[in-house]
């Protein structure tokens, strides 16, 4: 059976669908009848859904696939979708390329006292969607190794699971200068472009 490009969406927004559509869909995924929202609390704003967070904190030292100071940016997140945006528990994912970070944001997110959340890797969040997604991309390192960060098909499916917004969580240096420049640097770079990387 021949594959057949996507090439009309209705999942997300405009400013979500600018790079995936030209990074992995040759330019032809168009966005059409999108419901809308009204954002009052930044930094996600009505025209721009998708952004990022630099962090440079650095991975565990042993357990690479782990990262705890991420996790605690991932959690304030956390806070501002439920608090100021008001979102429900059930519209909120957090997605990692690993396992093992997935199990560790679990554990701060339950010690946190926040319910309710559901917490998985990008493998596993193929084919599914929800409102809001936070990725947490883990690596932080001086080598600028990024491990399964680097698939170029992972990156499309975190970034293409939101509905109402993305919110992508990394360092910013470790991912523009690893081995998948051709996704993650452009990716960083569109993002300058509409001032959309916050530290």
């Amino acid at each position: 059976v021949p594959s057949v490009m996507l090439e009309i969406q209705r999942r997300f927004h405009e400013s979500i669908n600018r790079f995936p559509a030209k990074h992995f869909y040759g330019g032809k995924l168009i966005t059409a009848g999108v419901p809308k929202k009204r954002f009052e609390a930044g930094p996600l704003t009505d025209d721009q859904r998708f952004i990022m967070i630099h962090t440079d904190t650095p991975e565990h030292p042993t357990a690479i696939a782990e990262n705890a100071g991420e996790t605690k940016i991932d959690i304030y997140l956390l806070r501002y979708l439920l608090q100021s945006l008001k979102a429900k528990p059930s519209e909120v994912q957090v997605l990692t390329p690993y396992r093992k970070q997935a199990d560790y944001l679990r554990m701060q997110i339950r010690h946190n006292k926040i319910y309710d959340i559901t917490v998985q890797t990008v493998d596993g969040a193929q084919g599914q969607e929800a409102e809001y997604i936070i990725d947490s991309a883990t690596r932080s390192n001086l080598q600028a190794q990024l491990g399964h960060t680097a698939d170029p098909r992972r990156v499309n499916v975190a970034l293409t699971r939101c509905k109402v917004a993305c919110i992508f969580v990394g360092n910013v240096t470790t991912l523009h200068w690893g081995d998948c420049y051709q996704v993650w640097g452009e990716l960083r770079n569109e993002l300058y472009r509409h001032q959309a990387i916050f530290r």
